[in-house]
């Protein structure tokens, strides 16, 4: 179980690639309608924010031809507060984000152990703090990450759940751009020696002064390649990636100078198919995921100004 959800994590939450990764592109294919304008993030130093992240998940298997049944995880909501601690003199911006809660939702279908297993597997995240620098385009520069060690067979997890966050900002193109504008992000994404390719296309579909409707629609491949197990493997196991095709589609909705978007919703579907040797043994699986995440800015104590944003 923890290996299928270490896989799902790694092929659908990397969404935005970071700035200092190397090999991103950001190619505008269209500036859109006039009139025209650079978006921007411009918050203010201390400026304060909430999100909250509520990812639901869906695997199914078909190991050696025989099918597995399918496993529905209960709805796993992340709770954060972000923090603007300084902003520059060319834009960029300094921000904290903190882990306030972690909870696992009911879901009257899961097993009551797994979900206790998984629910005190997730406690440790209560510990997640991470320190970033991000452009005034939404790309980010540094990271520092503050967390307690993870569970064994966790760290995969923990450091997927570290990039959803880390890259929860829309990253915005360098041109001005209008109503029916598009761009797309790609990226050739390293995640513990595995390697895909991250496409992230986007189209304008509302401006208006202060605020921007998103449509994005993401794409991973991966090619054929080795798979790396772990400290935990067993001896003599080793995993072979034979496929990996990645989909999904969603709406992000931006309020200028707020980071976290009003709403984004995503919808994706992966398959990928791996096979596992030991010795002359071998088994071939077929896995189908399907995840659904929403994202949301939730109220905070100390809301931002009004300046700001395109």
């Amino acid at each position: 179980m923890r290996r299928r959800l270490s896989l799902l994590l790694l092929v659908v939450l990397p969404l935005f690639p970071p700035d200092t990764a190397q090999g991103i592109t950001i190619e505008l294919h269209d500036a859109g309608q006039e009139p025209r304008r650079e978006l921007r993030y411009q918050p203010v130093a201390g400026q304060r924010e909430g999100l909250q992240m509520t990812l639901q998940m869906t695997m199914s298997a078909v190991l050696d031809g025989l099918p597995v049944p399918a496993v529905h995880l209960a709805p796993i909501q992340f709770r954060l507060g972000i923090r603007v601690l300084r902003v520059h003199s060319n834009g960029d911006f300094d921000t904290r984000t903190e882990m306030q809660s972690v909870q696992l939702q009911s879901a009257p279908d899961a097993p009551e152990a797994l979900r206790q297993q998984f629910r005190e597997q997730l406690a440790f995240l209560q510990s997640l703090r991470l320190d970033s620098t991000l452009s005034a385009r939404g790309l980010t520069r540094a990271v520092t990450v503050n967390l307690d060690r993870s569970p064994p067979g966790m760290e995969d997890i923990t450091g997927h759940i570290q990039q959803a966050i880390e890259q929860i900002s829309m990253p915005l193109p360098q041109e001005a751009v209008g109503i029916g504008a598009r761009w797309t992000v790609t990226m050739p994404l390293v995640k513990n020696e595995m390697r895909l390719t991250n496409r992230v296309k986007v189209r304008l579909t509302r401006l208006e002064p202060g605020q921007a409707v998103f449509e994005v629609q993401v794409e991973q491949q991966a090619a054929p390649q080795a798979l790396p197990l772990g400290p935990h493997a067993p001896p003599g196991v080793r995993a072979q990636l034979l496929s990996l095709e990645a989909n999904g589609q969603g709406q992000l909705r931006l309020q200028f100078p707020h980071l976290v978007p009003t709403r984004s919703e995503l919808d994706s579907r992966t398959e990928l198919v791996t096979q596992v040797f030991k010795g002359d043994e071998r088994q071939t699986l077929e896995h189908r995921i399907r995840l659904q995440l929403e994202v949301k800015r939730i109220p905070t104590a100390a809301p931002p100004s009004p300046a700001g944003g395109p």
